[in-house]
């Protein structure tokens, strides 16, 4: 499928800024661009999508037209389209932008302010309220509502409105994910008229995250996600941000805080409170104009840390989201009102009125006019929210910044210490550059020092603890302690929304070691992490070798068999030599893999050679999230691979053209079968059926590798008769249950697949398996990893661990002349947990080892 690509965008090194020059005064309402005259159509009109390059050229118009409005480019997507932010507000306060911002960065610091040159500083202030459209593509009302909201801004002339422009600075992102966008207005547009005019995307709309472009927001993998994370923590800092979101058709027809429990405790209770005024500001506003059947306060949680609105709230930002229902793309649909469900997730009656449903949706007409309404509305809520309520806005910010820093101060813990001994010191440094991305503050240590106990050496890193946004760092360095909460008190468990556990060290293998007490140390703020790993590489022909237990050393290693040199590699280290060695250690200087080095060379012949290994990723049309950040994992490891669809595998061969094949984590139904006939474009519906998965099975009888990972692990187990079963199948969730938790692994440190592994590691388990071997089979099988047999939860929650405490969690099965692998966690999940990577690359890299 192609897709248009934006075009008419100025490309630009740096920040371009866009605005009306001259403009005397503001024109008139009636004078300010219709969408209609650009598009030939109107926002909301049925069966009609403005993609983002329309959206783009309209608020180009808006912004010639108005001094209220200035627009910027921002940064790159993926995709290469240029991102866009608008600032609306009054002529005066864009006269006086910079101060505001000014005022919004120092209250958000904290630190040299006192309380009353804090308030001083709110009286001055503007707040700012960060708007965003269109995270989620397939969402579709949110984007084509913010033109609708812009227009309002920057020419309604009601009291009301030029009260928000006098005392609010809006900052508006009209389309978050520009190339998700284009993808979902193609499609749609390509089958317009058909029988599958509304059929679900069969491809992801974000390069790599799809759906998870919402769950990268710790982690800032996606190169959006790091766009506007720059404007949020080091351009505006909005007091208020609010994320659009969009749910299903038979949900509430909006859905609005406050949250439900449990309450993250690293959030400051401001937070709490302002989500809450904000949440019920928006119902009551709805209320008022009549749009009925605005729900609240159960279903998402305020616990886990790391979506577009819930990241932020551990940077002391008031966060929130609504979900909208959504309908059929721009096509109306019609909820017959036997559809709409009867209970709420919170017990009470969907149909009767109720403390959070008290106007409960009748069903009926659904249109994407009716979905803009109700986002307009909620908007404008929040806008009349933050400017009633503006200095409070402000000398929050500043309070929660300074209570932070003040329970920094105090300890318990004072600091996070990550010492440079670790397994894979430059995965270390990616972690501490992580944290410096999401606005927390990382310091060297350029002189031994003592802490908690211990002396720890220079160099050092230090992550301090009494900085604003103490939060964000203390949850990602600690472990996580979900609550143990049940629907009755012997029914199942409450589903978390998200995540129950995600600590990012735990995840990355680093050790960062929590000192409780204040300590001396002569430290220096990290500014540049690439000179942590950075060093001269070493020179001649080689033999170099690169210790295996750093990630980076597959990079080097695909560096070098590009450049020409010779690879070879043991367990434990790649060695290069050959005449293309010095270039291929210039390549590899800045992944820092050369600063530990094996003291013995490997005795002759028990190296082998390595080629650049022939990868196969399957692609399915029941577009898998998890295939994308396998794509996104490789891409950055530079491991080359080709996508294969269900076609690439139904034809013969296989076995000549590729070494491994990774299979992403799927259903197995959905591998197999894909889209029903009828339900989608011809060209794809289907799986792999029984001719792919017999040419899947012939490939690995004749050499081959087949990495299947969580749910396509059935798949492999069931049809070619492994000798392995899940013990977790068909328990329900009062025996077992373990949502998106940090699992503890044991490794078999001595198999060939699990080279450069440590004896324990973090595994992400999120709908994970456990496996038990069948004993007539057994010779067949190598366990690499277990689940702990005993203490396996490290952060978050489960139920029942000894379902899987002991069983085997990784494992190789020979089959024919090749191997499966059966990976029951989530190896590369959302392209976080670095320490577990290897189990993807060290099959990848003994599938091109030659024998």
């Amino acid at each position: 499928m192609r897709v248009r690509r934006v075009a008419g965008l100025v490309a630009a090194a740096t920040v371009g800024l866009f605005a009306a020059a001259g403009a005397a005064r503001q024109a008139p309402a009636s004078a300010l661009p219709q969408p209609a005259a650009l598009w030939g159509f109107a926002p909301g009109t049925d069966r009609h999508l403005a993609d983002y390059e329309q959206i783009v050229a309209w608020f180009r118009q808006l912004a010639a037209a108005s001094p209220r409005v200035r627009l910027f480019e921002i940064g790159p997507t993926e995709e290469g389209r240029q991102m866009m932010l608008g600032v609306i507000s009054s002529e005066a306060n864009l006269a006086r932008l910079d101060r505001y911002k000014t005022i919004a960065r120092r209250l958000a610091d904290a630190r040299g302010l006192g309380d009353a040159e804090a308030r001083a500083l709110a009286r001055e202030g503007k707040t700012i309220v960060w708007v965003d459209m269109g995270l989620h593509a397939t969402e579709v009302a949110p984007a084509q509502a913010s033109v609708e909201v812009a227009r309002a801004l920057a020419g309604d002339e009601s009291e009301e409105m030029r009260r928000i422009r006098d005392n609010v600075i809006v900052v508006l992102v009209p389309v978050i994910n520009p190339d998700g966008l284009d993808l979902v207005a193609s499609w749609y547009r390509a089958n317009l008229g058909t029988p599958f005019e509304t059929s679900p995307l069969p491809v992801l709309y974000q390069k790599y995250g799809g759906h998870d472009n919402n769950r990268d927001w710790y982690m800032q993998n996606l190169a959006e996600t790091r766009v506007i994370t720059r404007q949020l923590y080091q351009e505006w800092f909005p007091q208020i941000l609010y994320n659009h979101h969009q749910s299903g058709l038979t949900s509430p027809r909006i859905w609005a805080p406050p949250m439900d429990d449990p309450v993250n405790p690293n959030m400051h209770a401001l937070v709490q409170r302002g989500i809450s005024l904000l949440g019920v500001g928006i119902m009551e506003r709805l209320e008022q104009e009549g749009k009925r059947g605005a729900q609240g306060y159960s279903t998402y949680s305020n616990w886990w840390d790391g979506g577009m609105r819930s990241t932020p709230c551990f940077h002391n930002v008031i966060g929130i989201l609504t979900e909208t229902a959504s309908g059929r793309f721009a096509t109306p649909v019609d909820v017959d009102p036997a559809r709409l469900p009867k209970v709420l997730r919170s017990g009470e009656s969907a149909i009767e009125p109720s403390t959070w449903n008290p106007s409960p949706w009748p069903g009926g007409r659904w249109t994407l006019r009716d979905q803009m309404d109700y986002i307009v509305t909620a908007t404008m809520a929040v806008l009349r929210l933050g400017t009633e309520y503006r200095e409070d806005w402000l000398y929050n910010r500043y309070q929660m910044a300074r209570d932070q820093i003040a329970a920094g101060a105090k300890g318990d813990p004072y600091a996070f210490v990550i010492p440079p001994e670790q397994h894979d010191w430059p995965t270390a440094v990616k972690l501490a550059r992580t944290l410096d991305l999401g606005a927390v503050e990382v310091h060297r240590a350029s002189a031994a020092f003592e802490a908690g106990g211990r002396t720890y050496p220079a160099g050092s890193l230090v992550v301090l603890m009494a900085q604003p946004n103490r939060g964000f760092a203390k949850d990602l360095l600690e472990a996580q302690h979900h609550p143990d909460r049940r629907q009755g008190a012997d029914g199942p468990p409450k589903p978390p929304y998200d995540m129950a556990g995600w600590t990012l060290s735990y995840q990355m293998g680093v050790r960062a070691d929590a000192v409780a007490r204040p300590f001396e140390a002569r430290l220096e703020r990290v500014t540049d992490f690439a000179a942590l790993v950075r060093h001269d590489p070493p020179g001649g022909p080689g033999p170099f070798t690169i210790d295996r237990r750093l990630n980076d050393a597959v990079t080097a290693a695909m560096r070098a068999l590009r450049q020409g040199a010779h690879v070879s590699a043991t367990r434990d280290a790649f060695v290069i030599d050959g005449p293309g060695a010095a270039a291929a250690a210039r390549a590899s200087a800045d992944l820092g893999v050369f600063a530990a080095l094996p003291d013995v060379m490997p005795s002759p012949g028990e190296a082998r050679p390595l080629r650049l290994p022939r990868v196969g990723v399957y692609r399915s049309y029941v577009a898998a999230t998890d295939e994308g950040w396998v794509r996104f994992v490789f891409d950055r490891f530079e491991i080359p691979y080709v996508r294969l669809t269900n076609a690439d595998i139904q034809a013969s061969g296989l076995e000549d053209r590729l070494d491994a094949i990774v299979l992403p984590d799927e259903d197995a139904k959905a591998v197999r079968d894909g889209h029903a006939p009828g339900s989608m474009p011809p060209d794809f519906v289907g799986g792999l059926g029984t001719r792919g998965v017999a040419a899947l099975e012939r490939f690995v009888e004749a050499g081959g590798t087949l990495v299947a990972l969580g749910g396509a692990t059935e798949l492999a187990v069931t049809d070619f008769g492994l000798p392995v079963r899940n013990v977790l199948d068909g328990l329900p969730a009062t025996e077992f249950y373990c949502p998106g938790s940090l699992l503890r692994l044991a490794i078999d440190q001595k198999d060939a697949l699990t080279a450069g592994l440590p004896a324990e590691q973090a595994a992400f388990f999120v709908h994970g398996r456990a496996f038990a071997v069948d004993p007539g089979g057994a010779a067949r099988v190598r366990v690499l990893a277990r689940y702990a047999s005993s203490d396996v939860l490290m952060s978050g929650w489960i139920n029942g661990p000894r379902h899987v405490e002991g069983y085997a969690a990784a494992l190789e099965v020979a089959l024919g002349h090749g191997r499966v692998v059966l990976v029951g966690f989530g190896p590369e999940f959302r392209g976080q947990p670095h320490g577990t990577f290897k189990f993807l690359f060290d099959p990848v890299v003994e599938s091109a080892l030659g024998r």
